[in-house]
């Protein structure tokens, strides 16, 4: 969604491309924090309940 937004402004400047680009940071940090500080058992149960 951030992309359709981003490409809604055009492409004539740098500053909307970058909403995206700190978005998709902010989701890979925040994945690879979740992996690192989750216990198994809470992904277990994470799991079952999704």
């Amino acid at each position: 969604m951030s992309q359709s937004w981003s490409c809604l402004c055009g492409f004539t400047h740098l500053l909307p491309c970058f909403y995206p680009l700190y978005l998709c940071g902010t989701l890979i940090h925040r994945c690879k924090r979740d992996d690192r500080f989750l216990s198994p058992e809470i992904w277990r149960d994470l799991v079952k309940i999704v």
